[in-house]
C-alpha cells in the first residue's frame, strides 16, 4: 500500500495548475503589500508605535527605522511581481518568504492566521522549482516549459491550505462564534 502510495506521488501531473498557484499567490502577495503600503499602514503599525509585543521566543526580532521598514515593504513588492512572473523565482520566493515572515514577526497584535499561511506556503514554494514552468526563468535560460510536477507537490499545497481551514472551521464551532457572534 505505501508503494502504491508513493508511486501516485511521483506520478506526473499537468503543471499548469502549479504555475497558476504561482502567478495568482504572487499577485495576491503583491496586491497586499501594495495595500499596506496605499493605506498608511506601515506608518501606523510600524513606525508611530514605540512598543511592541514580540512573539514567545523572537524578542530579537525588532522594528527597522522607517526607511527600513518602507524599504522590507518595496522588496516583497518586487518580490511577488518576480514569484508572479517566475523571474529569478528561487531567491524571489525565498526573499519573499524572509521578509514577510520578519513583518509578521515584529509584533503579536498583528497576527491574522491567514498571514501565517502566507508564510507557511512561502516556505513550501521555496522548495517547489515553479520558476520552470509558464515562465520568464524558463525563457531567459533558453528552456521549454516545464510540463510537469510530481503530484506530491499539488498534494502539499491541498494540504496546507485544507489544515488551515479544517482548524479554523472546528474553532468557529464554539460558542463565541456560533451564539454571540463574537469576535466579530
Amino acid at each position: 500500500m505505501l508503494v502504491a502510495m508513493l508511486r501516485r506521488a511521483e506520478r506526473p501531473l499537468d503543471s499548469l495548475g502549479l504555475a497558476a498557484f504561482r502567478v495568482l499567490f504572487g499577485l495576491l502577495t503583491l496586491t497586499s503589500t501594495v495595500r499596506f503600503l496605499a493605506a498608511g499602514w506601515v506608518e501606523r503599525v510600524f513606525v508611530t508605535p514605540t512598543y511592541f509585543f514580540p512573539f514567545y521566543g523572537f524578542s530579537w526580532v525588532e522594528v527597522l527605522p522607517p526607511w527600513g521598514m518602507y524599504t522590507v515593504f518595496g522588496l516583497m513588492a518586487v518580490a511577488s511581481i518576480c514569484v508572479t512572473l517566475g523571474l529569478f523565482y528561487r531567491h524571489a520566493i525565498v526573499l519573499f518568504f524572509v521578509l514577510f515572515t520578519y513583518v509578521e514577526l515584529i509584533d503579536v497584535t498583528n497576527y491574522l492566521n491567514h498571514y501565517y499561511l502566507v508564510s507557511l506556503l512561502a516556505f513550501l514554494l521555496c522548495f517547489m522549482p515553479l520558476g520552470e514552468s509558464y515562465s520568464l526563468d524558463a525563457w531567459r535560460k533558453g528552456r521549454p516549459s516545464r510540463l510537469t510536477y510530481p503530484a506530491w507537490m499539488t498534494w502539499l499545497l491541498r494540504f496546507q491550505v485544507s489544515v488551515v481551514y479544517i482548524y479554523a472551521a472546528v474553532a468557529k464551532t464554539g460558542t463565541d462564534w456560533l451564539e454571540h457572534g463574537q469576535p466579530m
